[in-house]
């Protein structure tokens, strides 16, 4: 990459560390204070070092459960991606065929039949190429100046469908898991699922909708987050806007016909006196234990949409029937985990709510 001339870039500096009360539980906790700052650089050629990390251990894994709860039925395990442009968000055509970006993969599907899949963005001459890996045929989509991707021809999907869970049996035993109240340990149980879908204009949109989306464009850029969608279910009235400074561009959020805590408990999830479900549910996540998945796979039938924070702080829900909601995000702050399972009730129209350390769900 190449530029010239001066910049000035204003951002933050770490210029301390100290000690602050936690307002939820009162205890003490470390906090980093910052300092905005303005410094000059110039431009010139920017080479390449090398593959950066996508997200620490903990966030993959709590990622991941999000993706089983929302619908993502075969992502691949993240991975570092190669140094380059990258495709963020989803697109979808009228033939049923989708893809969902993310910066380590793109996740395939045709109607019922999904797949993770390695891929690269290559600028040759005027166009932009999006080249998906798919066994013997390669998926080459042309990233145009509309914003939309364009292919030809058809497309095998050679993938699974997600269709429930069932208990781990080993030697004809059923396994409980001895440290968290001896719960029965379920794994995710996928069915082999093939289908053929004919390329041709894949629009910004909510996948799996394929047909017409209104959506936020997603962006070509290099390892953006990616950007919200927005599609009107049938029968919806009522517009949530999200709003989270704490949350970073990318962050995923789920709408539930009830809330997470809830979930886990009518899952099985029983945790000691005094401890919360999601607290159960997050040293499972924490280490690397069966239960934090099977915890998401748990809520799926609740999910009714989800969405991720754009660039500017803010997320919309698909259009849903007015009523009562929960609204379950994590995030990270100085250090921190934050997570919500707030209720919001939801009328005709444009509803709003603003996520911050007030009202995210305590974690005791």
């Amino acid at each position: 990459m190449a530029g010239s001339g001066p910049i000035n870039v204003t951002g933050n500096m770490v210029v301390g560390t100290g000690k602050e009360r936690d307002p939820r539980t009162l205890e003490m906790t470390d906090v980093t204070y910052m300092q905005t700052k303005t410094s000059s650089c110039t431009l010139g050629v920017l080479n390449s070092t090398g593959p950066s990390p996508v997200l620490g251990s903990f966030e993959q894994i709590v990622n991941k459960s999000f993706d089983i709860a929302s619908g993502i039925k075969d992502k691949a395990e993240a991975k570092n991606p190669p140094p380059g442009l990258r495709i963020n968000g989803s697109y979808v055509s009228q033939s049923g065929f989708d893809v969902e970006f993310y910066p380590d993969s793109a996740v395939v599907s045709c109607r019922d039949a999904t797949v993770a899949r390695d891929y690269s963005v290559s600028p040759i001459g005027n166009k932009v190429l999006v080249n998906i890996q798919n066994g013997a045929t390669p998926i080459q989509l042309e990233y145009k100046p509309d914003g939309k991707l364009v292919g030809s021809g058809s497309v095998e999907v050679d993938g699974r469908m997600f269709v429930g869970m069932k208990d781990r049996v080993e030697n004809g035993v059923v396994v409980h898991d001895p440290v968290f109240n001896g719960l029965v340990i379920r794994d995710p149980v996928f069915r082999p699922m093939t289908d053929t879908c004919t390329l041709g204009v894949l629009a910004p949109g909510s996948p799996g909708t394929s047909g017409s989306p209104t959506t936020t464009q997603p962006a070509l850029a290099p390892n953006n987050p990616p950007a919200a969608t927005t599609q009107r279910a049938a029968g919806g009235n009522a517009v949530l806007t999200v709003t989270s400074l704490r949350m970073q561009a990318g962050a995923r959020l789920l709408l539930l016909r009830d809330s997470f805590e809830n979930a886990l408990r009518k899952g099985g999830v029983q945790p000691p006196p005094g401890t919360s479900a999601m607290k159960v549910w997050l040293n499972a996540c924490a280490s690397q234990q069966a239960l934090c998945q099977q915890a998401m796979a748990m809520t799926a039938p609740l999910v009714v949409s989800r969405t991720v924070i754009d660039a500017n702080g803010k997320a919309e829900f698909p259009a849903v029937p007015a009523g009562t909601y929960y609204v379950f995000a994590s995030t990270r702050y100085n250090n921190q985990p934050f997570f919500w399972d707030l209720r919001v009730d939801l009328r005709p129209g444009a509803n709003a709510v603003t996520l911050d350390q007030r009202n995210s769900a305590p974690i005791n």
